[in-house]
């Protein structure tokens, strides 16, 4: 049982994904010094099916809604504003949603004081995840194949997934969080081609240690960066990229 885990019988109790709703509506009846609530990370998919229709209607993801509609902490006011027009607007009140954002550690990611942007060979990192179809790889791809033609002085790197075959970047595989910070610190730019992000972690990362960002416009992005502080793109735009000198 929960009380015999060892688990609080105090304070708030937490569903974090839909299939933990029901869970956490059971314990935290079963103690009443249980206070429930749901946290909401992204705009989370399972609110629609394949086909875009809703899953209001499926008996497992009530539960979910119900802690929603008490008590939900979201990430993002891009995520709370999101919400309020999937159709999740009209069983989520707003005022029940409470925003609290994230936050990058400035004590590990910061710029490299001794780095001069621009200096030497142009470094171009990117967050890798094809197994998730919202992290944009094909956008990464194509990025990365544009650039190997237009910069072929240019490296360009890849962290967390290893890319499918064909694709040629140097792959730094899943790096801890001191390491990421020491790696960022050691390039330019960084590509986020994600189409759909709650915050978006690995930009906010590359901005505080100082690399440029170029982003698809996310959604998340719009927490912390704007035109003039990234470049963000609209899916199927395009950036005209000039390569100068020899």
């Amino acid at each position: 049982s929960w009380a015999a885990s060892g688990a609080p019988t105090e304070g708030a109790v937490i569903a974090t994904s839909w299939s933990t709703g029901q869970f956490v509506r059971t314990v935290a009846a079963q103690h009443p010094g249980l206070v429930p609530g749901a946290f909401i990370q992204d705009r989370e998919d399972w609110f629609r099916l394949p086909n875009g229709e809703l899953q209001h209607g499926r008996d497992d993801l009530g539960p979910y809604l119900g802690l929603c509609r008490e008590r939900a902490v979201v990430n993002s006011t891009w995520v709370l504003e999101s919400l309020a027009v999937l159709g999740a607007g009209k069983q989520i009140p707003r005022g029940a949603m409470t925003f609290i954002p994230i936050g990058t550690d400035p004590d590990l990611f910061y710029p490299d004081p001794a780095r001069t942007p621009g200096a030497g060979r142009l470094r171009i990192l990117a967050f890798c995840r094809h197994s998730t179809p919202r992290r944009g790889y094909e956008v990464l791809e194509r990025a990365y194949r544009l650039l190997a033609a237009r910069l072929p002085q240019a490296e360009l790197a890849t962290y967390d997934e290893q890319p499918r075959p064909g694709l040629a970047t140097l792959h730094l595989g899943k790096i801890p969080q001191e390491e990421l910070a020491r790696v960022m610190r050691s390039f330019d730019i960084l590509i986020e081609p994600s189409s759909i992000q709650g915050w978006g972690m690995a930009a906010h990362e590359a901005m505080a240690s100082g690399l440029a960002v170029v982003s698809l416009e996310n959604g998340g992005i719009r927490n912390f960066a704007d035109e003039r502080s990234a470049i963000i793109l609209e899916p199927g735009e395009h950036l005209v990229i000039r390569s100068e000198g020899p």
